[in-house]
This record gives structure tokens, C-alpha cells and sequence, in this order.
């Protein structure tokens, strides 16, 4: 998922080194369907960054720390075999 591809190149870390996995804190399917029939954006806090994704399924994050954006490219989760499912 891109999600779990950003926070973890963000943090320079291991996808599999993100805690809490991110299905405990949104649903990822659900994530990927939410902007299926409209438009619009979601955010939620994860792993120290305030996460960002749109309609176009661009994720955008911001450091909870300094406030800073960082837009990235963007995959869907089936694009993605390390995204983390439960």
C-alpha cells in the first residue's frame, strides 16, 4: 500500500519495522475503496507522521514534529506485496 510505503521510506525504516501495523489504525481496504463513486481526502496519524491520501490516491505526509509536507508517489495496495493485511 502506499501508505506503508511512504511512512517507512519516510522514517527510513522496514515496512515490517512499523508499529502499530497500519490495519490497527485504518482499515486499508477500506482506505482503498473510499474514493471509488466521490472525491475528496482522509488523514489520520501514523507511525509520527499526520498521513494525507486523495481521491487520486496521492499520499501526502506531514511530520507531527515539525509540520513539514512531503508528497510521494503513489501505488495502490495490490501494486504493493508488503503492505501489511491482517
Amino acid at each position: 500500500m502506499a501508505v506503508v510505503t511512504a511512512v517507512g521510506a519516510e522514517a527510513g525504516v522496514e515496512l515490517s519495522d512499523l508499529k502499530p501495523p497500519l490495519y490497527e489504525v485504518v482499515d486499508p481496504d477500506a482506505l482503498d475503496t473510499l474514493f471509488q463513486d466521490t472525491t475528496g481526502t482522509v488523514s489520520f496519524e501514523y507511525h509520527g507522521s499526520v498521513v494525507s491520501v486523495d481521491h487520486t490516491n496521492a499520499v501526502t505526509l506531514a511530520s507531527t514534529d515539525d509540520g513539514d509536507t512531503h508528497p510521494t508517489d503513489s501505488t495502490s495496495a495490490d501494486d504493493d506485496p508488503r503492505a501489511q493485511r491482517p
